[in-house]
């Protein structure tokens, strides 16, 4: 399994197995928060977005790194969206032990989405029966970073599906 190179830049939190709560965030250029989280939204396998007023499990977030996966066999790749020299969507892999890529899904954000970079990061659910996928776009100011969840979908955990059997 190779290093992880994806830092987690979204505030993603599983208020419980089924339901994953994001959040828009600035941070400074050493990854301190500023100012307060939001706005927010709740995501359930219907994958339907809803806004929170409030919601009381705001310093929880999952601190996993954004790549991060829970097989032995198998292990995520991301691929940040590329505009040169042709424009690439962002893409979330699985890789088997033996190499071969699977592709989970791609993103590639609609002119109403504001950044500089965009890119996809995963998170598990509790007990792991689901894996969402975040579209992150990330804005470069001067000395701080925005960074807002343009979506996220809910998704059955894939199997490690060319891992050895034993």
């Amino acid at each position: 399994r190779p290093a992880s190179a994806w830092p987690r830049l979204g505030w993603v939190a599983w208020d419980d197995p089924d339901t994953l709560v994001v959040c828009d965030r600035r941070v400074a250029d050493d990854g301190a928060p500023i100012g307060v989280l939001g706005p927010c939204k709740k995501i359930g396998p219907d994958n339907v977005p809803h806004k929170l007023i409030s919601w009381l499990n705001a310093d929880q977030p999952d601190e996993s790194v954004a790549d991060a996966s829970p097989f032995s066999a198998c292990h995520l790749e991301l691929d940040e969206m590329q505009l040169v020299p042709k424009p690439v969507p962002a893409r979330a892999w699985l890789v088997g032990p033996s190499g071969k890529r699977t592709l989970l899904a791609e993103w590639t954000p609609d002119a109403s989405v504001d950044g500089d970079r965009f890119r996809l990061e995963a998170t598990f659910s509790p007990g792991g029966k689901w894996m969402a996928l975040v579209e992150l776009a990330i804005g470069v100011g001067e000395g701080e970073r925005t960074l807002e969840i343009a979506g996220a979908h809910l998704y059955p955990t894939p199997a490690c599906a060319d891992a050895p059997r034993g």
